[in-house]
């Protein structure tokens, strides 16, 4: 999957600076009038510095208008209709911004034949955005194992979805070449304790480190 963290800095995306909107401004004026009264006190120079002000917030506002077209930076309709010119996917009901793009772009990979282990975690993260957890392991060749969670509690609404798993992963109907065993698992919740020697540093309030241990 592509990480969008790791793409360069955008050339598109221009810097903006206060002072080299002013200095144009100064330099336009001088060059029309080289007696212009341009020192800091005069009503020539306020003004300059206000339509320098203007200039920067016009850049900044470009900037973001520009970005929110980006999957990386879009969020909210921006982050639909990005999702849907790059990538041809729509949204889920109840789906967050974060789960979407990440879902996205594992659509890179769903029309592929052979069988990619990414194309199982795009499939069954399309069904449902109730089912926030998707592991394919591939134990060895020809033989794939897709493990999934939701966070969804009701027994009926979990088994629907089970349900939908298996009929998108349908072995019969969907075989990827070289595929030719697939299991699927539904994770489950297992409980478990943390027993924790907490050594407290000369100075150190115990009271305070504790508290801290526990909310993190």
């Amino acid at each position: 999957m592509i990480n969008l963290t790791t793409l360069p800095e955008l050339l598109i995306i221009e810097p903006v600076s206060f002072e080299e909107n002013k200095q144009k401004l100064m330099d336009i004026i001088l060059s029309i009038n080289p007696d212009a009264l341009l020192y800091e006190t005069s009503d020539e120079m306020v003004m300059l510095e206000a339509f320098a002000y203007e200039l920067t917030y016009r850049d900044m506002a470009f900037n973001e208008r520009l970005k929110s077209v980006l999957p990386i930076f879009a969020t909210g309709k921006n982050l639909d209709n990005a999702c849907m010119i790059f990538y041809g996917t729509s949204r889920l009901e109840g789906e967050s911004d974060a789960a979407f793009l990440e879902r996205s772009l594992y659509s890179l990979e769903k029309s592929v034949t052979t069988g990619a282990l990414w194309s199982y975690l795009y499939q069954v993260k399309s069904i449902d955005s109730r089912i926030v957890g998707v592991l394919p392991y591939r134990n060895a060749p020809g033989e794939i194992t897709v493990t999934w969670y939701t966070n969804e509690s009701d027994p009926d609404e979990v088994a629907m979805l089970e349900e939908k798993v298996i009929a998108t992963l349908n072995y019969d109907e969907k075989k990827p070449l070289g595929d030719n065993n697939l299991t699927i698992h539904r994770a489950t919740e297992v409980g478990f304790a943390i027993d924790l020697i907490v050594r407290i540093a000369t100075g150190l309030d115990g009271d305070i480190v504790k508290n801290e241990a526990l909310l993190n």
